[in-house]
């Protein structure tokens, strides 16, 4: 297996913060110099990952990397509002319409 420790071409990798993770250890934790989005992925790492998974042949990984990326950029609240919609049972469907035409009208006789 290709070593990919190289694949980040020079560039540093950070926190969504913008915290290098060289700066994200213990001590700073007991600090109190840790926040929240010092623990959240960068987009720009996500993309980096995207583009080792397609050099190694899995491009279902890489868009999926890819849709990663384009969550962090949004809220908290609404990728959990989201999440829960799309649990099931946690949404109500839309009143349902009665139909002008009776089911299967369209397809005409099929006794034949």
């Amino acid at each position: 297996m290709a070593n990919v420790t190289n694949k980040t071409d020079g560039a540093d990798i950070r926190a969504l913060s913008g915290k290098p993770v060289e700066n994200l250890t213990v001590e700073a934790v007991r600090a109190g110099e840790i926040g929240v989005a010092d623990l959240r992925i960068h987009p720009d790492t996500l993309e980096r990952q995207a583009v080792v998974a397609e050099e190694h042949g899995n491009p279902q990984l890489a868009e999926n990397m890819r849709r990663a990326a384009e969550l962090t950029r949004l809220p908290d609240e609404e990728v959990l509002s989201v999440y829960e919609a799309l649990r099931p049972g946690r949404s109500t469907p839309a009143p349902r319409r009665r139909r002008s035409t009776p089911a299967g009208a369209c397809l005409g006789d099929l006794s034949s």
